[in-house]
């Protein structure tokens, strides 16, 4: 009814699908009841050939949990009208109910990288120690890979998809949506969205729908409610003899609304109409509910609680009346412009030998589920969750799972205990089964609500909330922001805080273990590296109790790690214990378990990078090299991007720059493959860049690609990748002549690193800031470039930090200004560090090379740009050669 402009703008919009012209979307806003639905049915029923039309509904069932709900629907309807027409068997009923089987399907070659991925979120899941950052790029690639088949099956024909309820769409068909919205200009593709943005489940989608619309995705249009003449023309149409001032005063009090003047017109008689008009729908439906009989209240109440959707089997159940005559009362019910109709549910809540049914409307589903007393309402939930459990059994399917977690929750404190394990358990399944880890965060969230709202005094709550916690943050671990930086979620410290103290009063040693190591990652992230390395040796203390000695191995690999940022000699004796229990244990050795597979990987390849960092090019060499091609060969491959990176820093350090660039590229088209962003993957860009420029390649070159990681590094913010990433693209800044912008960002890298305590990165970035400045003639170049050596010399060597290269620059700091001997001494310091890493390359070809590499190694060797050396550097030169037997 009067739905004219709303009409035209619809038609307008599919009308410019096949040219590829303006927003690839529609979006119809507006409450409940308002027309939306309708407005779609109608544009449905008008098109013609040769627009391909797909209808799809979100269901308010599960909300954020239902992983690609939305376009499984989707899916099934492209793929049953491709088989008809091909002449192709047709999908089963319900055969694409399961979203991993979903996956396997539509993206087939698609399967070995979920099995992957499975693997990995197991193995850092379970170990607590994976660079998380690695993993979240299998959930982005599968949205991709599936966004990209679903663009594919529709090929070239001009085509509209509509989605109604869009406030009930999960997130990985949001994602999937905005893919598809993306492709407007190649694609002939055009998506209506209808949504009630007053849901409280609108929320979780409200941002990214914002940002749609901000980036010309779409366009929008809030719908009102029904005019004047609109509401008479209804009243006659439903052919009743109402007073001539009733439409209007029904606009007077309702605005229009549809629900509420569709609602009043069926219910209107000649007797009612001297009374006043209810004044707002509620009361309108409570009194049209309260109109009917006692029981058939009780009735519909109990199925307001099984959900929107309902089955007369369930409603049964809770009611203890016989089936037969539920069904009689549930038709009787379901009669013309009544409370319920009869309507076919999402496939996998169907029961067989049932009716289905659905409210009306949401705002009526909620109105008589509110009717019930609280705890009535709780007890029901209960119920219906321990029967669902119970007829189930382990035959239930995820869906399933989550229509009974929902149960459980609305159950509130009458089973809280079992309600925060099957959350977890959820979670779980989730993150390593279906490597959907926002499901998993979000699931895990309500665990965490509910294991906090259990009574102290219950023995099992510390450990919900421990497990619970532990699980939440290595989900949120890619997201951290480091310091004072919020992330607009839970506070990230404050929870591991808790959960370590919940885990000490519990008492279990391994499960302290994991929780001290959670703890040390948020210090980090937090309060900087010590705060955090002090619960790390903890940590390692409490695993040294206990007698799993893989315990102990993951502890000591991860204390190791982050050790090596404070002393690299204690942090690299932390790692060849580990390694040599490795070698040792038979069950740490052969292992097969995700864990322990894990464990292994990122111990052999920080062992091999902690080499490097001590100077033993060689042994580091053979050791990243074995660790890069073994872990090419297997199913998960999540560390060898990291092992490629460690190469590749050895070999750009050996002066073996295309072999490093030839590696970094496969590297990042490993993790393009995959899609999505990730902070390694910038890493890799940045490093690449300046392989690359050792190659010959332009400095404006190098800069896009650094300015390209640092944009990716923003968006990843790995805390310990980011000031690396930032000192990378400050030196091609440099290098490309843009000296105020490198300036700028030195001195940001600077404050960033002194509040995060990365103190390798604070460091480079105080050399990086001396050279600008000389190179700017500013005389504060030699205190910039005093702090690096300062600094170097107070906490000896750094990870990821060449000694020799501070020391040189420092050199020429201190030439320029005059400081002969101190620049001559810096000088002799970087040459010392070279010869010391020269003795420990094997083969006199990479030796050679080593010491004529372009860039760093040759500019130390030469004395380029430290006064009065180069003839005594040569003399060096060729006394060096001589007596370490260099060509």
């Amino acid at each position: 009814m009067d739905r004219t402009d709303e009409t035209e703008w619809l038609e307008g919009f599919v009308k410019a699908i096949p040219e590829r012209s303006g927003p690839g979307g529609a979006l119809l806003d507006g409450p409940s009841g308002i027309g939306k639905t309708a407005l779609l049915k109608a544009l449905e029923s008008r098109l013609k050939k040769p627009i391909e039309i797909y209808s799809v509904r979100c269901h308010p069932v599960i909300g954020p949990t239902s992983m690609f709900g939305a376009v499984i629907d989707l899916y099934a309807q492209i793929e049953a009208r491709r088989r008809k027409f091909l002449g192709g068997k047709q999908i089963a009923k319900g055969a694409t109910l399961s979203a991993v089987a979903f996956v396997g399907e539509i993206v087939p070659a698609f399967k070995p990288m979920i099995a992957a991925g499975t693997h990995a979120v197991r193995a850092s899941l379970d170990s607590g120690s994976m660079p998380f950052d690695s993993l979240a790029p299998f959930e982005h690639a599968v949205n991709l890979q599936v966004a990209q088949a679903i663009a594919k099956r529709i090929g070239k024909k001009p085509t509209l998809i509509t989605v109604d309820d869009l406030h009930c769409c999960d997130q990985r068909s949001l994602y999937v949506f905005e893919r598809l919205l993306e492709l407007r200009g190649s694609q002939p593709l055009g998506i209506v969205f209808a949504r009630n943005p007053g849901r409280p489940e609108a929320g979780d989608s409200a941002l990214l729908i914002a940002n749609w619309e901000r980036d010309g995705l779409i366009t929008k249009r809030t719908m009102g409610g029904l005019p004047v003449d609109a509401i008479s023309e209804l009243a006659d149409r439903m052919e009743l003899e109402t007073p001539p001032t009733l439409a209007a005063d029904l606009k007077r009090q309702t605005g229009g609304d549809p629900i509420f003047v569709v609602s009043y017109l069926e219910h209107w008689n000649a007797a009612n109409a001297g009374r006043a008009l209810p004044e707002n729908y509620e009361q309108l439906a409570t009194e049209q509910f309260h109109g009917i009989a006692p029981g058939d209240r009780r009735l519909l109440g109990y199925a307001a609680v099984q959900g929107f959707w309902f089955d007369s089997a369930t409603v049964a159940e809770l009611t203890g009346r016989p089936h037969d005559e539920v069904q009689e009362l549930l038709h009787e019910l379901a009669s013309p412009g009544s409370l319920i109709e009869a309507d076919e549910p999402p496939e996998w809540s169907k029961r067989p030998r049932a009716d289905h049914y659905r409210f009306r409307h949401q705002a009526l589903w909620d109105l008589i589920y509110k009717d019930l007393r609280g705890s009535q309402r709780k007890e029901v939930h209960e119920r219906l969750a321990l029967a669902t459990i119970e007829r189930l059994g382990n035959e239930a399917t995820y869906e399933q799972r989550l229509g009974i977690a929902a149960q459980l929750r609305g159950a509130g404190d009458l089973c809280p205990g079992l309600a925060s394990e099957y959350h977890l358990a959820l979670a779980d399944t989730a993150a390593t089964e279906l490597v959907s880890l926002a499901e998993a965060e979000w699931l895990c969230g309500k665990a965490i609500d509910i294991a906090e709202q259990m009574p102290r005094s219950d023995p099992d709550r510390d450990r919900h909330f421990v497990r619970a916690a532990i699980l939440y943050l290595s989900l949120i671990e890619v997201r951290w922001k480091g310091l004072n930086q919020p992330t607009g979620e839970r506070d990230t410290d404050a929870l591991a805080a808790r959960a370590e103290a919940a885990a000490e009063k519990l008492g279990e040693p391994g499960l302290l273990v994991r929780a001290n190591i959670m703890r040390s990652k948020t210090l980090m992230a937090t309060e900087g590296l010590e705060s955090g390395l002090q619960r790390l040796q903890r940590a390692v203390e409490q695993a040294e109790k206990l007698a799993d000695p893989t315990a102990q191995y993951v502890a000591k690999i991860e204390y190791g790690r982050q050790l090596s940022k404070r002393n690299l000699a204690d942090g690299h004796r932390q790692l060849a214990e580990a390694e040599a229990m490795r070698h040792e244990d038979a069950i740490i050795r052969d292992s097969a378990d995700p864990v322990l597979v894990h464990a292994r990987n990122l111990g052999e390849i920080q062992h091999g990078v902690s080499l490097f960092d001590l100077g033993r090019l060689g042994e580091a060499r053979d050791a990243l090299e074995t660790a890069v091609d073994r872990l090419r060969l297997e199913l998960n491959r999540a560390e060898l991007l990291i092992a490629m990176n460690y190469l590749a820093q050895v070999r750009m350090c050996l002066g073996d720059f295309a072999n490093a660039a030839e590696l970094l590229d496969e590297a990042r088209k490993l993790e393009a493959d995959r899609g999505g962003d990730s902070g390694w993957h910038a890493y890799n860009t940045a490093l690449l860049a300046h392989a690359k420029l050792a190659l010959g390649e332009s400095p404006e070159a190098a800069l896009e690609l650094t300015r390209a990681a640092w944009a990716e590094t923003e968006r990843t913010w790995l805390l310990n990748l980011v000031p690396i990433v930032c000192n990378l693209d400050v030196q091609a800044l440099f290098e490309a002549g843009h000296l105020e912008a490198a300036e700028r960002r030195a001195h940001w890298n600077v404050e960033e690193t002194a509040r995060s305590g990365m103190v390798r990165s604070r460091i480079a970035a105080h050399m990086l800031l001396g050279r600008i400045r000389l190179a700017r003639g500013d005389e504060r170049a030699l205190d910039s470039s005093q702090h690096s050596l300062d600094l170097l010399d107070e906490r000896g060597p750094q990870p990821a930090l060449r000694s020799e290269e501070v020391y040189y620059h420092a050199a020429v700091v201190h030439s320029a200004a005059g400081k002969a001997e101190e620049a001559r001494d810096l000088l002799e310091r970087a040459r010392d560090e070279l010869r010391i890493k020269a003795a420990t390359i094997p083969d006199d070809a990479s030796r050679a090379r080593f010491f004529d590499a372009p860039g760093l190694n040759r500019a130390i060797r030469d004395g380029e740009g430290v006064s009065s050396t180069i003839h005594e550097s040569t003399t060096d030169l060729a006394r060096d050669r001589e007596r370490l037997d260099w060509p």
